[in-house]
């Protein structure tokens, strides 16, 4: 009987990873419909730039240990609260980094947080 139940708990795994991508990917197809007919609420407010990279580092804690690829994430320098919608950037540092660790055979994946040199914007390298 163990060697079935290992079986069936295999393929309910594999059952809901498949939903979970399907759920990303309409997810992903709703919120590009939104932005192509300019209807995607943004709610701009000020926000904690690095309070935002490491809540997602965390999320993306166990695919990436499970991938074996280490997750990092690096603030350069004094990052200030930024104006922005803290859904939409956690949203597109999920998407970003997720990929990241999806394709990384081996080593590690590092999310970099600085400002540009007129530090006018902030600029991610992953």
């Amino acid at each position: 009987c163990g060697a079935i139940a290992d079986k069936v708990r295999e393929h309910l795994n594999t059952i809901k990873q498949s939903g979970q991508r399907l759920h990303s990917l309409v997810n992903d197809i709703l919120d590009a419909n939104s932005l192509k007919n300019k209807s995607m609420q943004v709610t701009e407010q000020p926000i904690d730039i690095g309070k935002v990279c490491t809540d997602v580092a965390e999320t993306l804690l166990k695919q990436g240990t499970k991938a074996g690829v280490e997750l990092r994430a690096n603030m350069e320098g004094a990052i200030p609260e930024v104006l922005a919608d803290a859904v939409n950037v956690k949203k597109m540092l999920l998407h970003v980094l997720g990929n990241a660790i999806k394709f990384t055979e081996e080593g590690s994946v590092t999310l970099t947080v600085k400002l540009d040199r007129d530090h006018r914007r902030l600029v991610y390298v992953v």
